[in-house]
């Protein structure tokens, strides 16, 4: 099956720590349905991670010639491991 995928022709990128500034984004950010817990992670835990210590979520933006700016990855740092939802085996 192929997929389509958006390639990013010039990259400018733009770190900033999580802020609810950025909520806007949030909502635009979309990683596909097949990784819906990504769009879900930084739409309602990235904001529980930081104000709990659990973790800091950093934003990647590439800015555009245009002046404008994108959301094209984010990343989390956290002391331990985000529970893999789909697993449902328990270790033997």
């Amino acid at each position: 099956m192929e997929k389509d995928h958006n390639f990013i022709e010039s990259f400018n990128p733009d770190i900033k720590i999580y802020s609810e500034e950025y909520q806007e984004y949030f909502n635009q950010f979309d990683a596909g349905k097949e990784n819906f817990m990504f769009n879900d992670f930084i739409r309602k835990e990235a904001k529980e991670y930081l104000n709990s210590g659990d973790g800091v979520t950093y934003l990647v933006f590439n800015s555009l010639s245009n002046g404008n700016v994108e959301l094209v990855s984010y990343f989390t740092l956290a002391g331990g491991a985000i529970p893999d939802l789909l697993y449902t085996s328990p270790i033997p």
